[in-house]
């Protein structure tokens, strides 16, 4: 199942890179095309499975080739090789980073071997979207993302077999919108100045090993933060009342937690949320005090917590479609 969710991820931000970087089909800079060219030499793959390096070749313009988009005057400004059964490392030496008017990069879904991501990625300094899921690129990455990547907009490192603690640096990308680093051995508390990132629209930092409590959420009043997925770590305590103040939240996931308390005060203002999981915690919703309809959730899953009776703030859910209470001691 993680596998399946993972490629289906790997589809959406895929799909979403499309939006950022429109395709263009112009003459090839030779200079780029050269880099490109050394860069393919360098790399390890079966040529049996790959569909976009074999079209790499010199007999033809390079932003012709599957997996490159090109500018209008040539500049190569996307690279998508995933899925390409890439089997090697990539150093600071390679010719990828003289592609310095790259704005998105996809190596996902390969097998690239290096502990760290190369500081020369630092290079690409018009990176919007980079995308290195399930290539393995173990530790030393988050210094090496945040020092000059300052248009970053979309980060996915999801399965990279990343570990230690997120650093304070990556709240430096303050162009940010989406962050996934689930299924990594990521560890620490999660930084206060990571959830406060201005643009943030969807984090997802779940299948780690993330403890503590989790920190209060500032920028509460976007609209555009509509997806937080914590779900499977070691986080605990009370849930911060300012996740449900967050104007723009839809989808909320923090099952199979240590969380203990459900923030009953409420919002600020009346919230609708699409889905809720906060199954598999040591939660107790002994509540009996004002049935305010102070939030309304459509998918409602409390299973596997510690209730002893029916919550009371559910009698007044209004739009609640589908609820899950089993495993507990009502």
């Amino acid at each position: 199942m993680p596998t399946l969710l993972l490629h289906f991820l790997l589809f959406l931000i895929t799909t979403t890179v499309t939006n950022l970087i429109p395709a263009v089909h112009s003459n090839c800079i030779e200079a780029q095309q050269q880099s490109l060219l050394h860069f393919k030499q360098s790399l390890e793959f079966d040529s049996s499975e790959s569909s976009k390096l074999i079209t790499w070749n010199s007999s033809t313009e390079c932003c012709a080739w599957l997996g490159v988009t090109c500018s209008t005057i040539g500049s190569v400004v996307g690279l998508d090789i995933s899925n390409e059964s890439i089997s090697c490392s990539i150093d600071n030496s390679s010719s990828l980073f003289q592609l310095q008017h790259l704005q998105s990069l996809n190596l996902a879904d390969n097998n690239f071997k290096s502990s760290s991501i190369p500081s020369a990625i630092g290079k690409l300094t018009e990176l919007r979207y980079l995308n290195l899921m399930l290539s393995g690129q173990g530790s030393d990455w988050c210094e090496a993302i945040s020092s000059s990547l300052p248009n970053l907009r979309v980060l996915s490192l999801s399965g990279c077999r990343l570990s230690g603690p997120i650093c304070d640096s990556l709240a430096k990308l303050q162009s940010l919108q989406e962050i996934d680093l689930s299924l990594n051995q990521l560890n620490g508390s999660i930084p206060s100045s990571v959830v406060s990132l201005p643009k943030l629209e969807r984090l997802t930092l779940s299948h780690n090993r993330f403890s503590g409590q989790v920190p209060e959420f500032s920028n509460t009043s976007s609209p555009l933060f509509d997806t937080l997925y914590l779900e499977n770590n070691n986080l605990e305590g009370q849930i911060p009342t300012s996740i449900f103040n967050l104007h723009g939240l839809l989808f909320l996931n923090l099952s199979s937690n240590n969380f203990s308390g459900f923030p009953f005060n409420g919002p600020r203002l009346p919230r609708n949320l699409s889905s809720v999981n906060l199954s598999n915690n040591s939660m107790l919703f002994d509540y009996n005090g004002s049935k305010s309809s102070f939030l309304q959730i459509r998918h409602l899953i409390l299973a596997s917590n510690k209730l002893r009776a029916f919550p009371d703030f559910l009698r007044n859910q209004s739009i609640l479609y589908h609820l899950d209470l089993s495993n507990n001691q009502i």
